[in-house]
């Protein structure tokens, strides 16, 4: 004879209370053991683990055997139909209290979340406005074969925003685990941005301000809709969590700017959560009403995220901005970011700050594939439209072996790039070695790596290290910028092998917002460079191994007018060689002192003799240049060691060439 369990345990049920009793669950049907409970414990009737007999209690035998309990045991549907939240809810603080795992079983529909718990977070001033379906429990651990919890429609609309948490807590939680399920946040049916009017404005003969073209446009909102998170400082203390593990799950369809929030906190000095895994997750088409999504914001210690896939159907640009913005922020340190896969983002990945660390420090990113609208990294420190209230260090960042495109996206930014360091407080020890981009940008062009000093400009950067990576297709290689009048440190550009549109393109440019703007890279580093641009002939103390057409000689002796000067400077072995080409024209003239070419970024330590000649048409005369040991004056002698002029050894008309090709002994040049 079946007995199901709410008829035994149905106050005056007359069955016996046997020690052992052998049930059928009354929803989800399956056979069910419960045993007398012999604890000294105080439990209460929880439904379906702890169940009253008159004042007689039982435990379900899967406690006992630490055998995990079906969701459907404490009568959730997940017909689509039926609101399973608080059943779902229930059980996860059910089984989190008492340390056992959730079964969520995938069905042919899907569970239905309607949120009904009101709660606070920071950005709602711990004020009951946030929806959520299920609050996250300390040890709560839940698992699923492929179930959907999808939100229900209309919960929020475009008229009518609401705040909605899937898995949500404003409390500090540890040993969490989460696998297996398909969170639906439902966002083109739970919409957040409003439409707004919007109207040009022109005026009539008498001046009077008149709208026309007035049309309804998006107001584009940020409110952070999420399926798994933490958000608030509840009686003093950041909300967050210690030992969290996310693994085999589905993050689909928010209309909100992210998918896994570890922690909201801007005041200061608040506890971090640590140990967060993030494994074989994927991540869906979210923010679909929001042009500030990112996916996972990682604002917490000791994280790995790997194995994962970001991806979006329709890459955000400058005329559809909504979707994917960045699949992963950094904000605390020691995180690994790798083997992961992002397609049709704006950007990568964030590496920014949080209020609580003075340092973000050890962060790895490395062997991920991306396809991309703009970025793959962005450094990010202080809000750059106003004075950075929480100036913070970011050291010790490792770019390594990652293989992307750069696409075609139409975009707002000025320049694409594979990574980018714009912070006003600048970080050190960035190490971008051995990654793979390739530019398919036409619209806007694209560097491998940029820096910007911007006006407000905190801390100077230092130990940039850009070795041995490849970009094809490129408009330039490095890019440095000045907004302000500071210095930057040591920089390596060693062993890249970039390749640029139509064979056009510099391996480093230097400029500012004028060329009058000062600062330079005082110790710059480059092996493998063959071309550089300066705007100003004086952004960087450059020494290595280089070869590049030299834009700063100086001539002494004549006066070039339409003749012209070409050369080229070269670095090896701790000496720089010059090879300079002079071509007389109809107008140059002569003052009658020795001919000099003069090098004007370095200066020679000792004297080196060098050959050079004189070509005028058919005839070559074999002349000599003397580098003085004072400066970098290449002076033009016959090889009796006296002066060239104009007229010895041979008359200098129109047509004439004098090439020369010296040594300065010194390894540094300053461009």
């Amino acid at each position: 004879m079946m007995i199901y369990t709410e008829d035994f345990f149905s106050p005056g049920s007359s069955y016996p209370a046997d020690n052992l009793v052998q049930l059928v669950n009354s929803y989800s049907k399956e056979n069910v053991n419960y045993v007398k409970y012999i604890g000294t414990l105080p439990v209460t009737d929880d439904g379906v683990v702890f169940r009253a007999k008159g004042n007689i209690f039982y435990v379900l035998s899967s406690y006992i055997s630490g055998e995990p309990v079906n969701v459907k045991q404490f009568g959730a549907k997940g017909d689509g139909i039926s609101n399973d939240a608080s059943i779902i809810n229930h059980a996860i603080e059910t089984t989190s209290r008492l340390k056992m795992r959730l079964f969520i079983p995938k069905t042919d529909d899907f569970y239905l979340i309607d949120p009904q718990i009101l709660t606070g977070d920071e950005a709602s001033h711990m004020q009951p406005t946030v929806y959520v379906g299920m609050l996250i429990q300390s040890n709560m651990n839940v698992f699923s074969d492929g179930a959907v919890l999808k939100l229900k429609d209309g919960i929020s609309s475009e008229t009518s925003f609401k705040a909605i948490r899937m898995f949500f807590s404003n409390d500090f939680l540890r040993n969490i685990t989460m696998s297996g399920l398909v969170l639906d946040m439902n966002g083109l049916n739970n919409l957040i941005s409003p439409w707004v009017e919007k109207c040009d404005e022109t005026k009539d003969e008498k001046g009077n301000v008149i709208l026309i073209n007035c049309r309804l446009v998006k107001k584009y909102s940020q409110a952070t809709q999420f399926h798994f998170g933490f958000s608030g400082t509840k009686n003093g203390i950041a909300s967050g969590a210690d030992n969290v593990l996310i693994e085999n799950c589905s993050f689909i369809n928010t209309s909100g700017v992210t998918c896994i929030s570890m922690c909201q906190s801007n005041a200061q000095d608040v506890l971090l959560g640590e140990n967060w895994i993030i494994i074989n997750n994927l991540f869906k088409n979210n923010g679909l009403d929001s042009i500030d999504h990112s996916s996972i914001f990682g604002w917490a210690k000791g994280v790995n995220c790997y194995n994962n896939t970001f991806y979006n159907d329709v890459m955000p640009d400058s005329e559809h901005p909504v979707g994917g913005q960045v699949a992963y922020e950094v904000h605390g340190s020691n995180q690994n970011f790798f083997n992961n896969t992002i397609e049709n983002y704006y950007q990568g990945i964030w590496v920014s700050i949080n209020n609580s660390e003075n340092t973000i420090k050890q962060i790895y990113i490395h062997d991920n594939t991306f396809k991309l609208g703009c970025v793959f990294v962005d450094f990010y420190n202080g809000n750059l439209e106003k004075d950075s209230s929480y100036p913070v260090d970011i050291e010790n960042v490792f770019i390594k072996s990652n293989v992307g495109t750069i696409t075609n996206a139409k975009v707002n930014d000025e320049v694409k790039q594979f990574v980018r360091i714009n912070a006003k407080k600048a970080p050190s020890n960035v190490f971008i070695e051995n990654n793979t981009l390739i530019n398919e940008s036409y619209v806007k062009p694209c560097s491998f790596f940029s820096t910007v000093y911007v006006k407000e400009q905190y801390s100077s950067l230092s130990n940039i290290f850009v070795n041995n990576n490849s970009g094809a297709n490129l408009d330039m290689g490095c890019v440095f910028y000045w907004g302000k009048d500071m210095d930057f440190g040591k920089i390596h550009i060693l062993n890249n092998s970039f390749e640029y549109k139509n064979n056009i393109g510099f391996d480093i440019k230097c400029y500012g917002n004028e060329t009058s703007q000062n600062g330079k890279v005082l110790d710059l580093m480059v092996s493998n460079i063959k071309s550089f641009y300066s705007d100003n002939n004086n952004r960087a103390v450059i020494s290595g191994d280089f070869s590049f057409p030299y834009h700063n000689m100086s001539l002494t002796g004549l006066s070039l007018e339409n003749g012209s000067l070409k050369s080229n400077i070269s670095s090896s072995s701790n000496h720089l060689t010059v090879n300079a080409e002079l071509r007389i024209g109809s107008l140059t003239s002569f003052d009658g002192y020795p001919i000099t070419f003069k090098v004007n970024g370095t200066t020679s330590d000792t004297q080196t003799v060098c050959d050079a000649t004189i070509l005028k048409q058919s005839q070559r005369f074999l002349v000599k240049g003397v580098v003085d040991r004072t400066g970098s004056w290449c002076t033009l002698t016959d090889l009796n060691g006296n002066p060239i002029n104009s007229a010895d050894p041979a008359l200098l008309t129109d047509g004439t060439f004098v090439n020369s090709i010296f040594v300065i002994d010194n390894s540094k040049l300053t461009v």
